[in-house]
């Protein structure tokens, strides 16, 4: 597919969402957060609550949106009257926060993952009405990364690792709601952003040390297959090939032809080489189960998830972020500069190739 071939194209979105029930799209530019209609896309409402917004989620009846902030705070707001219905400051941490965090299944509580000033973590519960938030979990030298609920399970999975003298071990713990009891289990691999694939009772992971997407077993601990997304042809980058990607930044610079021959020649000299895809920024699977989207730094790749075949690609610079439409015919794609809505068909051109 061409990068050219969307349906919308919006300005800056970091991420972009689409609510379970296909009324609303969320995007965020990092200082605003955006609703959009998804029968015109026009917008509806703009909320300036937060600054370095780095995530957004629906709950799953889709009445609120939440967003978490790199600067310590969460937003919630309520979709039917478009308003902001509460702040929620993290605590104990004056730490950047990029930690996940998931809805519970009652759609009243976000279970957060934080990291504390002395670079360890915490699993709180946090109303989202009132804002009373409970440490929940907190184990010594311990840094927690992931969540989510699993409703195949019945069981919130949160991912993170404990800081050792030698090496740094992996883990997973399981929260069981009902009980209110955690499992926490040792793992030999990455184990960093995952998504369950219920049909296949699989835990899909993005290994951030092998560069692969991992395919890993319902108990966490046997690595079942691997797909490697990533284009075995290499480039160089140099940190002036960043700054030149920048309009102002190059305006900027052009405006010194001297500077800009010494910053070329000197980042010239220590540019990197890396795949001509990037890295993998971000994964989804589709809503029915069939298909994969891997976000590189250069493009989104689709794949058949039974057979692992690649279907298509969109070339799209500075890509960071995609997922798909409740019914599976939209891909939405967060980068740098543009988010953008692209058509899927499932029946057509994908299987065609």
């Amino acid at each position: 597919m061409n990068s050219d071939e969307y349906i919308k194209k919006f300005n800056k979105s970091y991420k972009i969402i689409m609510s379970n029930d296909s009324k609303y799209i969320a995007r965020t530019s990092g200082a605003s957060i955006y609703i959009h209609d998804t029968i015109t896309f026009d917008q509806i409402a703009v909320f300036k609550d937060v600054k370095h917004a780095n995530q957004i989620k629906f709950s799953s009846d889709s009445k609120r949106l939440v967003s978490k902030s790199a600067e310590r705070k969460f937003v919630v707001y309520d979709l039917e009257n478009m308003n902001l219905i509460n702040k929620i400051y993290i605590r104990k941490t004056r730490q950047p926060q990029d930690g996940e965090f998931c809805f519970s299944k009652d759609n009243k509580f976000i279970y957060n993952t934080v990291y504390t000033n002395e670079l360890l973590g915490y699993i709180s519960k946090i109303n989202i009405e009132s804002g009373e938030t409970e440490i929940i979990y907190s184990p010594e030298n311990c840094v927690f990364n992931g969540a989510r609920y699993i409703s195949e399970k019945d069981k919130y999975v949160f991912t993170g690792f404990e800081r050792g003298k030698f090496r740094n071990v992996e883990f997973v713990v399981e929260y069981d709601e009902n009980q209110s009891k955690f499992k926490r289990i040792d793992l030999k691999h990455d184990f960093n952003t995952f998504i369950y694939h219920g049909l296949t009772k699989k835990f899909i992971v993005n290994s951030l040390a092998s560069k692969n997407i991992l395919f890993i077993s319902n108990n966490y601990r046997k690595i079942l297959n691997k797909l490697s997304p990533l284009s075995l042809n290499t480039t160089k980058i140099s940190f002036f090939d960043v700054l030149n990607s920048s309009k102002k930044l190059r305006e900027k610079l052009n405006q010194n032809e001297e500077k800009v021959k010494t910053l070329k020649e000197i980042y010239e000299k220590n540019a990197i080489e890396i795949s001509l895809d990037g890295n993998i920024k971000h994964f989804n699977i589709s809503n029915g189960g069939k298909y994969l989207a891997v976000a590189t730094t250069n493009r989104i790749k689709i794949y058949d998830l039974a057979t692992l075949k690649l279907l298509d690609q969109i070339e799209n610079q500075y890509t960071c972020y995609v997922s798909f439409s409740p019914d599976d015919t939209l891909i939405l794609v967060g980068t740098w500069s543009h988010g953008f809505i692209y058509p899927f068909d499932i029946k057509g051109k994908l299987h065609d190739q």
